[in-house]
């Protein structure tokens, strides 16, 4: 997300993990305004994109894997004038 401006931020909403740590997971919202994001033109229009992420941790704390949903798509279409 290098396109978004230097006042970009990025909100947890919530986030929690299991018991014994192995997994945790947090739903986020980044907001900021398009310098190019996803290749469209730099209009500075704001955005939103909310995502959820999903985090396998070993024991030792290192990150086993790393999933993340966002509605990026959505976004795009919005930018772009192409939403339904």
């Amino acid at each position: 997300m290098r396109q978004l401006d230097p006042g970009f931020r990025a909100p947890v909403f919530e986030s929690f993990a299991k018991q014994d740590g192995s997994r945790v997971a947090s739903s986020f919202c980044l907001t900021g305004s398009n310098n190019g994001v996803f290749g469209t033109t730099p209009d500075g229009a704001s955005l939103d994109i909310f995502g959820t992420a999903v985090w396998g941790v070993r024991e030792d704390g290192m990150l086993v894997s790393n999933r993340v949903e966002r509605n990026a798509f959505e976004v795009y279409q919005q930018l772009t004038g192409r939403a339904r």
